[in-house]
């Protein structure tokens, strides 16, 4: 019908301009009213009024124009003006997160079920799945740019907040090679739980950012091994012969388990990356 009047063109400029506005006031409207709830619930929810509007709009379009090809550039358009805002919101709440990185996560997680969730309803509505626009995914994934270009950072912080209780440091050093036998376990747990943070985020695409921070934290749980054989060399003097050659007995134990498990972190990494 408007094609016959020589006015779509014009209504589908209105058309864009209209359904833009309304979705970028309602991220504002979310942060402001909603005050009780935080990121989380309001990229939620705003991510729901972009699923509904767009299910409601492919069925509006295809009766009024008789296609909905437009409509993709115009939520393309509303993600990218809102990824400013909605970055804000998320540094402002990211400082005030002891595990950054976990609530980093759980964001993107919000993130893919809504990206699947399109998805799903463009296959419901008709579309083939290769026609999924590749500028909608990464609209989406924008976001997370900048928290991935930090994410070795993030990690170095979060592996030393994660292993910076396992060792208390003793002035005996057969103390300090039990202790050290103890830490080196959890120690490798927690870069194995690295390795999971990094592809939950990023997908892999911080690899290099993970060997840079698995490689610090192994070399800060080296130091340790390194301080007690600095305290033998020391108490050498002063303990039995016997009891020192225990010590070093358990700590040459100690170490070797240690590179060996260091050893099968960098050769994991490696097959990784």
């Amino acid at each position: 019908m408007f094609a016959g009047m020589q006015r779509a063109a014009q209504l589908l400029k209105y058309f864009a301009r209209c359904e833009k506005a309304a979705m970028v006031q309602e991220w504002t409207r979310l942060v402001e009213l909603d005050q009780d709830h935080g990121v989380p619930e309001w990229l939620a929810a705003f991510y729901h009024l972009i699923l509904s509007n767009w299910q409601s709009n492919v069925k509006w379009c295809q009766q009024v124009f008789g296609n909905s090809d437009m409509l993709p550039a115009i939520y393309t358009d509303v993600l990218t003006t809102m990824q400013k805002d909605i970055c804000g919101s998320i540094d402002v709440a990211l400082k005030q997160q002891m595990d950054q990185l976990s609530f980093l996560i759980s964001l993107k997680d919000i993130s893919d079920r809504f990206a699947n969730n399109f998805q799903s309803s463009s296959l419901q509505l008709g579309n083939r799945e290769s026609d999924f626009p590749v500028q909608i995914q990464t609209a989406i994934y924008s976001l997370y740019t900048s928290y991935v270009s930090q994410y070795g950072t993030l990690e170095e912080r979060q592996l030393t907040r994660d292993v910076s209780d396992l060792v208390q440091t003793s002035a005996d050093p057969t103390e300090m090679v039990q202790v050290l036998a103890q830490a080196t376990s959890p120690v490798v747990l927690a870069c194995n739980k690295a390795v999971n943070r990094c592809f939950a985020l990023t997908n892999g695409a911080g690899i290099l950012g993970l060997k840079t921070a698995v490689q610090f934290c192994l070399s800060k749980h080296l130091d340790h091994f390194r301080g007690v054989m600095r305290q033998i060399e020391i108490e050498k003097q002063n303990k039995e012969e016997w009891s020192m050659f225990q010590t070093c007995l358990n700590l040459l134990q100690s170490i070797s388990k240690f590179y060996l498990s260091r050893r099968n972190a960098y050769s994991h990494l490696q097959y990784l990356a």
